[in-house]
């Protein structure tokens, strides 16, 4: 089938542009000083798309493998400067998509706060603290009987070292100097009346900091 896709490193998938590939390999072309006019970088462009054809039948092609594949075809054309000056062009990208990722996790806030317990807040609690996060805690008004949680979800995230704190509900935010510094809870304890019906009754008050960010997650009663 005719190339018309590619997945991203971060496993997207868009759609294949040739453009992409002929402007890198243009800069690699120009960084060596080799004269390379536009029908070659066309040629070499059909070739490689004749060959991703040939090699990924069953599968999608990521980004990597078109770029191994372009070092490969300029060597085999006899540019083995220009192949590696564009190997060169790999590694200063991949140098500053690692310095992205090392600027984003030196941004990420240590103390994490998540009210409910659902699934989707057990991925985000999970999440938060293998990027970096180092006091995680997950807020549950009611005991773990009521969790909608799957019991390995739980399981797995206090393997992790989150916390999940049971029967405090969000009662205000707390701020200082315009900042986000924490929240106040109600410490609930339930009873049921004689109808059976579940009666909430506040007994303390508590107060948990966090780092400017709080995740709030509603689960369905179904």
């Amino acid at each position: 089938m005719a190339l018309d896709k590619i997945k991203k490193r971060n496993g997207s998938i868009v759609d294949f542009d040739r453009v992409r590939i002929e402007r890198a390999m243009e800069k690699a072309f120009l960084a060596t000083k080799v004269v390379a006019g536009h029908e070659t970088l066309e040629s070499i462009t059909d070739d490689l798309i004749g060959r991703l054809d040939q090699l990924f039948v069953e599968r999608i092609p990521g980004v990597e493998d078109v770029q191994d594949l372009v070092e490969k075809m300029l060597a085999e054309r006899g540019f083995f400067d220009v192949a590696k000056a564009y190997i060169l062009y790999r590694r200063e990208h991949e140098s500053l998509r690692e310095s992205r990722k090392t600027e984003i996790l030196e941004k990420i806030e240590k103390r994490v706060l998540i009210i409910g317990v659902g699934n989707t807040a057990m991925d985000c609690c999970r999440t938060a603290k293998r990027v970096g996060a180092t006091d995680v805690k997950v807020m549950a008004r009611r005991g773990r009987e009521h969790f909608k949680a799957s019991p390995w979800e739980l399981e797995d995230a206090e393997a992790e070292n989150v916390e999940i704190v049971v029967n405090h509900a969000p009662r205000s935010f707390v701020v200082e100097d315009g900042r986000l510094v924490g929240m106040n809870f109600d410490k609930m304890q339930y009873e049921f009346d004689a109808r059976g019906n579940i009666i909430a009754m506040p007994t303390a008050a508590a107060s948990v900091p966090t780092s400017r960010r709080v995740y709030f997650f509603r689960s369905s009663s179904k």
